[in-house]
């Protein structure tokens, strides 16, 4: 069950009496609420474009596999615009192939996803795992909601055709391609973000429970696992018992 709190409930909760400083607070988060509403509203129609033209290409994959221009469909995505348009048949799996060497390397590359810039200099921010317990993970809570369900990692190999309804998808981070997911899903978590990332953004217009910045979360969780989240407190509890 979902329980999405307002923040007039929560000034009332932190302020039952201050009667003045609670309209001052309510005031200014009327004003955020509609100024933050019209920057999300534009970067969910963004990324929702970005999905459509997603679609787009995978159409262009189904039809090259069929003239047996490429071996997946999935391929198409390694290819550019011009390149599907101006490139002969036979080039693109050569692209292909050159584009998954250099991803597979990148991929394996120990990566920095934080710099602070200090003394004239960005230097790299190490960030541990955000572990409570042995049974507990903390990120950052994005939409607040309550639920409990069956974990699906989300990456590059997943087929998306699938019945995701009743599932918490998990991802290293969400591409803008996924948002046609999130209608399906009963929760979101990923390992990277803020509160100001797409997959914030889109799960707050949804009314999504999520938590994003969860660090650790891609080598303790797997697919079939139950877990419990909570969207406000940012805190997923682990039922390692009950894997599927």
């Amino acid at each position: 069950m979902n329980n999405f709190r307002d923040y007039k409930e929560v000034l009332k909760e932190h302020y039952p009496i201050n009667f003045l400083k609670r309209a001052y607070l309510g005031m200014l988060a009327k004003k955020t609420v509609k100024r933050v509403k019209a920057r999300e509203n534009y970067r969910f129609m963004r990324t929702e474009t970005f999905s459509i033209i997603r679609d787009v290409f995978m159409q262009i994959g189904k039809t090259l596999k069929q003239n047996g221009s490429i071996t997946d469909e999935r391929d198409v995505l390694y290819l550019e615009l011009d390149e599907l348009m101006y490139s002969k048949e036979n080039e693109l799996n050569k692209i292909i192939l050159e584009r998954k060497k250099n991803y597979i390397a990148y991929s394996q590359m120990d990566r920095t996803n934080r710099y602070m810039y200090v003394q004239g200099k960005y230097s790299p921010v190490h960030e541990s795992d955000a572990t409570l317990s042995k049974d507990k993970l903390k990120g950052i809570g994005c939409c607040s909601g309550f639920v409990e369900g069956e974990v699906v990692i989300l990456d590059e190999t997943t087929d998306l055709d699938q019945d995701f309804n009743g599932k918490i998808l998990v991802a290293y981070f969400f591409q803008p391609g996924w948002i046609g997911l999130f209608n399906q899903a009963i929760g979101i978590v990923s390992e990277r973000g803020n509160l100001l990332s797409h997959t914030a953004i889109i799960c707050r217009e949804l009314n999504l429970p999520s938590i994003v910045g969860a660090k650790g979360l891609m080598k303790t969780l797997k697919s079939g696992q139950l877990i419990k989240m909570d969207g406000a407190t940012g805190i997923i509890n682990l039922n390692t018992e009950k894997d599927v």
